[in-house]
């Protein structure tokens, strides 16, 4: 082995032993063996007189030494977070994933601190004490948690945490495995609300025939029965029972909407005839105390669907924007086209790519609480007082958009308003009309460093990863005191700011005032769900340079922050 005769040569030559170093040999038989030579000279007046030199088989240590290698590569490349803590509790390794998720470097974790730095502070204490008496009895712990990264976004997690138990039965440390289900979560939890309301519908529809069978005769009973009444008692009391079967008719007549979705005939409708009709029957039945506004995009697509059925979404929706302004406020109806692209289908459920109609509700009225909020398409689920509503209206809804091939969004803020928005497909003759982009026409950045502001963690990261892919970095927070802040640390590098305007805690406006206290003349882009209109109401002086509706396409988005970063 050429290696072998140069050390040996240079011990010879230098008088010097040499580092030990590696050899692989091949037995008598042909077996390959690794060894360890270390080589010694024999000096005499001043001259090596001889080497001395021993081999030591390391085979097996090499072998396990590629295992190791195998399994860190493994673990580095995982796509799980792993982590490793000592018996106190440190955490003594992490992987990059770790970083990549919760965003801590790894000189910022190993050796310095515990897992307590991912706590998000909404799992209670019982649940950690628990947590440790379990791995203190050595058994193994699988859990979901909800942790927070260092930039503040709340993550769910499904843990596996095992104890490390040397040879002779102690714990010296803690082996923890974490999967990122956080999006999971959202969709498993859309698709069983929607997996209900079906369910529900089939329960309804059956239900709603029978009672239809029992209300029939006591209807015709009642006409056969007047002819006979002959005193005023006698018909006051059939006309009671008339106006109570009337109305038992109407509530059926509801739960087959919902059940069924939409019936009749379907053609192409033009929304914004529906929407002058509905703007007229506000103006003339609703309290003067609010006022109406309706803005219809001059080249509106036409939707096919049955304009009766449709005439109900929107008188629906405008009834509930009614009631939720009892001391009067503002009423807006839009009608828009928009595209919906892949960056858009991620932020909604339900989504597809193509063409479609956006019609939204607004109010300036008392919001949404969220603890209502997951129930407001459940039938017969009303807050209104006993008498005032069935619960049927947003459910009869829900149901009538899915029949038409759409979904519906909402989005809320309690004392600030509420936006509906019922997206329909488009006519195939908007595919003719429409000019669609490609992905090298949308405009992209030059490094630019963006922080998004916002409070879902699914429009975090997919505005972060479209950004990103278009040549911008990005910084993101999930609210505005945690926003400010990293404003304030880095302003010498951000270019320009994306806020949500409807956040708890610090909403979008104070987060602007923040922002530019510390800086008058950065560059903002507000963006909501609610309109406009309910958006102006809620903030009279928003100071921003524009402002992108949620959910938005990439499109709107690149397009917007070209325009406001190369606007002086």
């Amino acid at each position: 082995n050429n290696i072998g005769f140069d050390i040996t040569q240079k011990a010879i030559d230098t008088g010097i032993r040499q580092n030990p170093y590696r050899l692989e040999l091949v037995g008598k038989k042909g077996r390959k063996i690794w060894v360890e030579a270390n080589e010694s000279p024999v000096v005499a007046n001043g001259k090596t007189v001889a080497v001395v030199g021993s081999l030591t088989d390391i085979t097996e240590r090499i072998k396990a030494e590629e295992e190791i290698s195998k399994l860190r590569k493994a673990v580095e490349t995982a796509g799980e977070v792993i982590f490793i803590t000592n018996s106190d509790g440190i955490i003594t390794f992490i992987n990059p994933e770790f970083t990549r998720l919760y965003g801590y470097p790894e000189e910022e974790i190993v050796n310095k601190t515990t897992p307590r730095i991912l706590r998000s502070g909404l799992m209670s204490d019982e649940e950690y004490n628990l947590l440790w008496k379990t791995l203190a009895s050595k058994q193994q712990v699988k859990k979901e948690f909800l942790n927070q990264s260092k930039d503040g976004k709340h993550i769910l997690v499904e843990s596996s945490i095992s104890p490390i138990v040397d040879e002779m039965g102690n714990i010296e440390g803690y082996l923890a495995i974490q999967l990122d289900i956080t999006e999971k979560k959202r969709l498993e939890e859309q698709f069983l609300r929607t997996q209900r309301l079906e369910s529900l519908g089939t329960l309804a529809g059956g239900v709603a025939h029978d009672l239809n069978n029992v209300l029939a005769p006591i209807l015709l009973s009642i006409e056969v029965l007047k002819r006979y009444a002959t005193t005023d008692h006698a018909k006051k009391v059939l006309n009671t029972i008339q106006v109570s079967a009337d109305r038992g008719k109407q509530i059926i007549k509801q739960i087959l909407s919902f059940a069924r979705g939409t019936e009749g005939e379907r053609g192409n409708i033009q929304m914004r005839h529906l929407i002058k009709e509905m703007e007229q029957i506000i103006r003339e039945t609703f309290p003067r105390s609010i006022e109406v506004q309706s803005h219809v995009a001059k080249d509106l697509w036409p939707v096919v669907g049955d304009p009766t059925q449709l005439h109900q979404v929107l008188l629906n929706l405008c009834v509930n924007a009614r009631d939720a302004m009892p001391n009067g406020g503002s009423l807006e109806m839009r009608a828009e086209n928009i595209t919906i692209d892949e960056h858009f289908a991620k932020m909604q459920y339900g989504a597809s790519i193509g063409q479609y109609v956006v019609l939204s509700v607004s109010d300036t009225g008392m919001g949404i609480p969220p603890d209502v909020l997951p129930r407001i398409f459940d039938p017969f689920f009303t807050t209104k007082a006993t008498g005032s509503g069935t619960g049927l209206g947003l459910s009869t809804v829900h149901a009538i958009v899915k029949g038409h091939k759409g979904f519906i969004d909402v989005y809320t803020h309690l004392e600030k308003g509420t936006t509906f928005k019922v997206f329909l497909p488009a006519h195939e003759s908007a595919k003719s009309i429409e000019i669609t982009k490609t992905v090298a026409e949308y405009p992209s950045g030059n490094g630019e460093l963006v922080l998004v502001i916002d409070d879902e963690a699914s429009v975090r990261d997919i505005t972060r990863y479209t950004l990103e892919m278009y040549g911008y970095n990005v910084l993101t927070a999930n609210d505005g005191a945690r926003g400010t802040a990293l404003y304030k640390e880095r302003q010498a590098d951000i270019a320009i700011v994306i806020t949500d305007m409807m956040m708890p805690v610090m909403d979008g406006s104070a987060t602007i005032r923040a922002i530019r206290e510390i800086n008058k003349s950065v560059k903002i882009i507000a963006s909501s769900g609610l309109s406009t209109t309910v958006q102006s109401a809620s903030s009279p002086e928003p100071d921003v340079q524009a402002f992108l509706a949620k959910p938005y396409t990439a499109e709107s988005l690149l397009t917007t922050l070209h325009q406001v970063l190369t606007t002086p």
